[in-house]
């Protein structure tokens, strides 16, 4: 079965670098796709930018959002695949023959997903990577976003019944994958093939506005049985910047309502505050060594929480994991004594514990349903 894609770019004043992420997507190593970028109200030359490739089709709007030039681009495609590509980040040469043949090779799933390496903001590898291997998508979206929007098509056919959410102005992408993940499967490329260019301009940096959204995704999702989970998990983003600004009062209010929630959130907590204190994708001094220390400070402080209903042997294993999980970003951060130093005392912690209990059967409706 021969499948075709429109790749669909988003733009809102992207003129720095939205030629080489359109030269990255004309260059793919199949033939069969469109490309759309949709400029988003830019007041800088972006359109005259997308203007210069012949195979480009532009299309414009006033400046509502990446959600709503998403949506407008996939009503507008001709093909019936969705390639999601953001105006910033660079597709490798095999990225959309990768997905397609995916796509092709299960008629089942509703799309498909790949890693992403790191890029600096011109362009340079990092050497650190984010593959997704065989996690369960479906529960791993219920604690934070499952995959990136640049490594991701969809079939436009979900598309357009699941558009994204333009109320929402960050975290829409984890919001679509939420309910997309509901209607069915993605198939996992298990590698990198994009590119995530780090810079100091990107709007998910901007902490007030994704903790509103974050609320608003809660809210929106709050009649579904697994509602608690996810509010549990979005407390802990909140828990994160406020452990990150000093605000350890904050932090501990936040952890004991994320525990309210979800109980058994706590099998989780080793390792949150490095994949949240320590993300690289949204950090441009992720790898710097006074990053790694801080999140070293907050997992601290959440294992040693008395917010948090550890029980038994609960926390110390949590301790242990977390070690391992401090061992592993300073080695992708590569900070090679603290990466040294970290495996030995996990290797020490795990060696001091008892035979691991079988996991807890669950608490709250939702876990019993899954």
């Amino acid at each position: 079965m021969s499948l075709s894609a429109s790749v669909v770019v988003p733009s809102y004043n992207s003129a720095r670098f939205l030629g080489p992420t359109l030269e990255s997507a004309l260059a793919q190593s199949c033939d069969d796709f469109e490309v759309l970028v949709v400029d988003d109200g830019s007041t800088d030359d972006s359109c005259e930018v997308a203007r210069r490739y012949d195979r480009v089709r532009l299309l414009e709007q006033s400046h509502l959002g990446s959600s709503a030039a998403r949506n407008l681009a996939v009503r507008e495609a001709r093909s019936p695949v969705i390639a999601f590509l953001d105006s910033d980040d660079l597709w490798h040469r095999d990225h959309l023959e990768t997905l397609l043949r995916l796509m092709r090779q299960d008629p089942d799933v509703i799309g498909a997903t790949s890693g992403m390496e790191l890029l600096t903001a011109d362009g340079t590898p990092t050497g650190q990577r984010w593959v997704f291997g065989g996690e369960d998508l479906l529960l791993a979206s219920r604690k934070g976003c499952p995959f990136l929007t640049s490594v991701t098509a969809v079939r436009r056919d979900a598309m357009l019944l699941e558009p994204f959410d333009e109320s929402l102005s960050t975290a829409n992408d984890w919001e679509l994958w939420l309910r997309l993940l509901l209607r069915g499967r993605f198939a996992l490329a298990g590698r990198a093939t994009a590119g995530y260019r780090r810079h100091g301009g990107a709007i998910s940096m901007d902490g007030p506005t994704r903790a509103r959204n974050r609320r608003r995704i809660v809210a929106k999702h709050a009649g579904q049985p697994w509602a608690h989970e996810l509010a549990a998990y979005m407390e802990l983003h909140d828990v994160r910047e406020a452990f990150a600004a000093g605000r350890t009062r904050d932090a501990e209010e936040g952890l004991a309502r994320a525990a309210r929630h979800y109980p058994d959130l706590t099998a989780d907590l080793q390792w949150w505050p490095f994949f949240e204190s320590f993300r690289p994708h949204d950090h441009p001094e992720a790898s710097s060594r006074s990053r790694f220390w801080q999140a070293v400070g907050a997992y601290a402080r959440v294992c040693g929480s008395r917010a948090l209903p550890f029980r038994g042997d609960q926390r110390r294993r949590s301790i242990a994991s977390g070690l391992e999980a401090a061992a592993h970003y300073a080695h992708i951060a590569r900070l090679r004594p603290e990466a040294l130093g970290f495996r030995v005392l996990a290797r020490l912690a795990r060696a001091g514990l008892r035979r691991r209990p079988a996991p807890p059967s669950g608490s709250g409706t939702g876990l019993s349903e899954r």
